[in-house]
């Protein structure tokens, strides 16, 4: 009857959907965050001389980046927008995850509050999983002064809210049994408490609440090693806690001839630990290989401690068309806006600027107008949003699929896919304006590029004929750039 078309009011479609747009959309954000940095590691290679394979992996994974005024616009504009729909995206994947349990009969499954619980418990691990790996990672790479004392106390922070919400889960858990009344939830939370699994609840409380409320005193948040084993037995404690939603559930239902016991076979034991050594491999050759810190990120920081003077709006200045002109190198972004307000009126056949680091100032001091990447992102979310009602509705009424005894459209539950539909394809639209509009990639170096323009040196590239050459000089020569040549 339904041939190959799914349940979309099923919690498990809801969950390949969920997760797959998790997976495509973050791996996007990672990969995208990281360009400029990789755009940085290619230039150094290449001015060292390195033309191995890792120079030439960098070449091709930073999409001929070369951090010009208009990429910089438009990279900033999706960035951001990224961030917007990965935000979202973990409450709705955590929740989406719960609802596989949440909407079982089970006893100790079937719970309205599986959600938050759920998107709680994601984020408490996720920050322990954070110190974890980082603690090392500073030391074992010298990153002391990137990666802070204070930074870890933030951590410890939220952490602390995350245990509170944690440990009001774990009370309501056992006041819902209680108070609904159902003798078999009642049965079961205490079989929980006091059976064969009972060993797993102390070593859930003591890991996953009483030590991480440690971190309300500030000695304890302030010592890196009491931070780094309290993470650790957080990890086991949330794994733990995993283990014992699953494993008790299905080891107690409601009828007595299916109870019984679980013990991991040697099979699975393997598995478990060949997923923890693809991960740390995973994580160790991308520190390896990959920038391991946001360099561009850091320069910013940097860059916006130094004080800089207001800038009014100018005309637009079309970006650089002819291959000649002149470059002037600067060593502070405060400098290198001063010489674009200097050669505003003189650069008639376009100018463009070249930076390690995203200065927001020269979009209005060139006269450039918000990134259009916006319409494409808008653009994808709402052929996302259409797509995945209509996926959703059109296959119910084609094959007359009745789940429940509810109506083939139920628009509720559609709201899923709809909403992942939204993000997907508003992600992919994102991605694909940012392409566009930045004009990546591209394999040939503009005109004006150095290899320093992409680790702490400012560029300014004036277009012009060689005839002008000499007059560009002089407007330049006052801003006091570091460097000034010829590019013919």
């Amino acid at each position: 009857q339904r041939q190959i078309w799914p349940n979309f009011q099923s919690a498990l479609l809801f969950d390949v959907v969920a997760i797959f747009t998790y997976f495509t959309i973050s791996a996007i954000f990672f990969y995208i965050g990281m360009v400029p940095d990789i755009a940085a590691a290619r230039d150094h290679l290449q001015y060292a001389g390195k033309r191995g394979y890792q120079e030439r992996l960098y070449r091709l994974l930073a999409l001929g980046w070369h951090g010009g005024s208009e990429q910089w616009r438009h990279y900033g504009r999706a960035y951001l927008f990224f961030a917007a729909l990965a935000t979202p995206l973990v409450i709705s994947v955590h929740s989406v995850v719960s609802w596989d349990f949440a909407t079982a009969l089970l006893p100790g499954w079937h719970s309205t509050f599986f959600a938050p619980y759920f998107v709680a418990g994601a984020i408490h691990s996720g920050l322990a999983m954070v110190l974890t790996l980082l603690i090392p990672l500073r030391k074992i790479l010298h990153f002391e002064n990137l990666i802070q004392l204070r930074h870890f106390q933030d951590v410890a922070l939220l952490m602390i809210v995350t245990t509170s919400i944690i440990a009001y889960a774990y009370i309501m858990e056992l006041f819902m049994a209680w108070y609904s009344g159902d003798p078999f939830e009642q049965q079961f939370a205490l079989w929980r408490l006091t059976g064969s699994w009972r060993g797993f609840y102390p070593i859930i409380i003591v890991c996953n609440i009483l030590l991480p409320l440690l971190f309300v005193f500030r000695r304890v948040r302030r010592n890196i090693a009491l931070l780094f084993v309290i993470s650790i037995f957080v990890n086991i404690g949330m794994w733990s806690e995993r283990l014992w939603i699953i494993i008790t559930s299905l080891a107690r239902d409601f009828l007595p001839h299916n109870w019984g016991g679980y013990f991991p076979t040697w099979v699975e034991l393997t598995v478990l630990l060949g997923s923890f050594s693809f991960f740390f491999l995973g994580f160790l050759v991308l520190a390896k290989f990959l920038p391991a810190a946001p360099i561009s990120d850091i320069k910013t920081d940097i860059e916006e401690e130094q004080e800089k003077r207001r800038y009014s709006g100018r005309s637009y200045v079309r970006p650089a068309r002819l291959p000649t002109g002149v470059v002037a190198v600067y060593g502070t972004a405060a400098d290198l806006l001063d010489a674009v307000e200097q050669a505003h009126d003189h650069a008639v056949d376009g100018m463009e600027t070249y930076t390690p680091l995203r200065v927001k100032e020269l979009a209005p001091l060139m006269g450039r107008s918000k990134s259009p990447v916006r319409f494409w992102t808008l653009t994808g979310a709402l052929c996302g949003l259409v797509g995945g009602l209509a996926l959703s509705i059109g296959s119910a009424l084609v094959n007359s699929l009745i789940v429940g005894g509810k109506h083939p459209v139920s628009i509720i539950p559609y709201c899923v896919p709809a909403f992942e539909g939204t993000i997907l394809l508003g992600g992919l639209g994102n991605l694909v304006g940012l392409l566009v509009h930045a004009r990546l990639p591209r394999w040939k170096t503009p005109a004006g590029y150095d290899w320093r323009f992409s680790q702490d040196k400012f560029g300014l590239f004036v277009a012009a004929p060689p005839e002008r050459f000499e007059g560009l000089r002089q407007v330049l020569e006052p801003t006091h750039p570091e460097e000034i040549r010829n590019v013919e």
